[in-house]
């Protein structure tokens, strides 16, 4: 793809493109390359799969759907990379070379690559660079970037530009997103467009002089602070007065023998999400008397959870389509009981420090006569205890808490924001 070259250094970037035409319509596969001239190596971004136009779906090498750094190749010999690589490598295309054209209130800067500058008639052609004061996350993918070059065109008699295309780039020089533009819609001229402003500057002055070009002036490129490292469950502890509490409450849980390991897949049977699909748990009840559950609701969303008994200790999710990084964690923790008993009932309440905020949790639940856990499912053994519990916010929702589990099975809710809802165990798998 024409519009996608671009030379930094001695690395070149590119879009390579292959359509197949069938009875069904048309496939493109994308892939934008790197090559490392002077390395004689290169790497593919991603892969994307476009069938009649639509993004059916994204490959970070192995990764479906998430953000996965791609390390380089060699080029060896007569190979189809070693060919490719020569054909990129000989383009004659000229080395970025970047000039601070503005300066935003964010601290943003707009800049323009000077040596990637051409101009017939009244349109000219260039690369563009913003430059962000801080390392972010794109959503979907959870790509790192800190910085977007486009590829632009600008008619001056027209006023009007159009971006053909964009990449994303990390400090280090990867791509990690990036878009194409598939129609002609023009952008007018906009005096409260910064970019727009910044583009005409140079493209639609006198001169057009672009080696004479020298913007605002100012450094091109800044250190960064690097993104703080995706942390694991594992990796924050849980407050020492909430350890305390939680050894209470597993003091009067049912105690019996436990399974290795658990996986129940359930499905909604009734409610506003009958059709969203199967929900697995996989449950892990640790030596010291919490349970670590991850719960998968789709290929692109899973839930990390500790907990003792019904309380959460500390969770964090796994969500393609958010910059979430953190753990959540129970900061207070209360306990409002201290026996476990047919016909009683368990009342905690707790504080989790969520994404920026406090979210105040806990429950009251009334303690049935134990039961056979055959009774929930045929592939249980030992007891399970029925509970019917009402949260913080009013949720009503019931099940049994399963011992060999040391885990709540919850199997009926109802919330004033989804209404009622039941499930159904379709299968279990247990390592004993």
């Amino acid at each position: 793809m024409a519009d996608s070259v671009h030379r930094i250094g001695d690395h070149v970037y590119l879009i390579h493109r292959n359509l197949i035409h069938s009875d069904k319509g048309e496939l493109e596969l994308m892939a934008p390359a790197e090559f490392s001239c002077g390395d004689r190596t290169m790497r593919f971004a991603w892969s994307d799969a476009i069938v009649n136009g639509k993004l059916m779906r994204r490959w970070y090498g192995k990764s479906i759907g998430r953000y996965a750094a791609q390390g380089f190749i060699q080029t060896q010999g007569d190979s189809p990379h070693a060919a490719f690589l020569n054909w990129a490598c000989q383009l004659p295309i000229q080395p970025e070379r970047l000039v601070n054209a503005r300066r935003l209130g964010d601290g943003t800067l707009i800049q323009i690559d000077t040596g990637s500058f051409r101009k017939t008639g009244a349109v000219a052609s260039f690369w563009t660079r913003h430059d962000y004061p801080q390392i972010v996350l794109d959503p979907p993918y959870n790509a790192p970037y800190d910085s977007k070059r486009e590829f632009v065109r600008v008619n001056c008699d027209t006023k009007t530009y159009r971006i053909s295309v964009g990449y994303d780039f990390t400090p280090e020089g990867a791509i990690t997103d990036g878009m194409i533009e598939r129609d002609d819609v023009q952008t007018p001229f906009d005096s409260t467009d910064d970019y727009a402003l910044a583009i005409q500057e140079l493209a639609c002055s006198k001169s057009a002089d672009a080696s004479a070009y020298r913007g605002i002036g100012g450094a091109v490129s800044r250190p960064k602070t690097p993104l703080h490292p995706d942390v694991g469950i594992d990796d924050v502890p849980v407050p020492p007065d909430v350890q305390a509490t939680a050894a209470k409450f597993k003091s009067i849980l049912p105690n019996g023998p436990t399974v290795s390991v658990a996986r129940i897949t359930k499905l909604t049977t009734s409610g506003k999400f009958k059709d969203a699909g199967p929900m697995v748990f996989e449950i892990r009840p640790k030596s010291d008397g919490s349970t670590r559950v991850h719960e998968i609701y789709s290929p692109e969303f899973s839930v990390d959870r500790e907990l003792v008994g019904l309380a959460q200790l500390k969770s964090k999710m796994n969500i393609n389509v958010a910059e979430e990084r953190n753990v959540a964690v129970t900061e207070v923790l209360t306990l409002g009981t201290s026996e476990w008993v047919p016909g009683g009932h368990i009342t905690f309440n707790s504080q989790i420090q969520g994404i920026g905020k406090r979210i105040d949790s806990g429950s009251t639940c009334d303690i049935g006569q134990p039961v056979d856990a055959s009774t929930v499912h045929a592939g249980l053994k030992g007891s399970a205890w029925p509970l019917k519990c009402k949260d913080a916010q009013g949720r009503l929702y019931n099940g049994y808490y399963v011992e060999e589990l040391r885990y709540f099975v919850e199997l009926h809710s109802e919330s004033a924001d989804y209404g009622k809802a039941d499930y159904a165990i379709e299968s279990i798998a247990i390592e004993r």
